[in-house]
């Protein structure tokens, strides 16, 4: 996790993982990292249930049990792709960013630093959303400058990319290969 724990406030990253257990390791990492730097944080991912979250991030951050993390429940949204990008099937980014401005402004309420956010693209490929994915995230990036995001990508997907889309993910983001 060397290299993610330079991040700042208003990167936007891309990561690509060649495993799930390199990926989720960076997930709860990262997010612990907001955590002592009192951010909201934010997971999105479809890989593990909510109830799997919890239970990972209260063993991993030495909570005494899952029911001590009942304090943090306004300091984290844990969703999927779906709730949180397409629950109706449409991807509409007027919505969406409604959603975040929220978000923020909630984040900014509890006095927090900033919002953190882990974001598992996979479900993006799998409902051939990859496009809109792309170009929905220039358009968040420009946005907000409260906000640090690594969105978590699959080697396999990222080898489905036409150079067209890679080219743009890269120029416009960057992208971080971890194994």
């Amino acid at each position: 996790m060397n290299c993610l724990s330079s991040l700042e406030m208003g990167d936007h990253v891309f990561v690509v993982y060649s495993n799930e257990e390199a990926k989720l390791r960076d997930c709860f990492s990262f997010l612990k990292s907001g955590f002592d730097n009192n951010e909201f944080f934010f997971i999105m991912m479809d890989s593990l249930s909510k109830d799997e979250i919890i239970k990972r991030i209260a063993k991993k951050w030495n909570f005494g049990n899952v029911n001590d993390f009942e304090g943090l429940k306004d300091d984290i949204i844990i969703t999927t792709p779906k709730e949180w990008y397409y629950p109706d099937g449409d991807f509409n980014t007027y919505i969406i960013l409604k959603k975040w401005e929220f978000a923020f402004s909630n984040a900014s309420k509890r006095g927090k630093r900033g919002l953190r956010a882990f974001v598992d693209v996979t479900a993006f490929f799998i409902e051939g959303l990859e496009n809109a994915l792309i170009l929905y995230d220039e358009i968040l990036e420009k946005q907000f400058s409260f906000f640090l995001s690594i969105c978590a990508y699959k080697m396999d997907d990222i080898k489905k990319m036409t150079p067209q889309q890679y080219a743009l993910l890269n120029t416009n983001h960057g992208i971080w290969v971890k194994d």
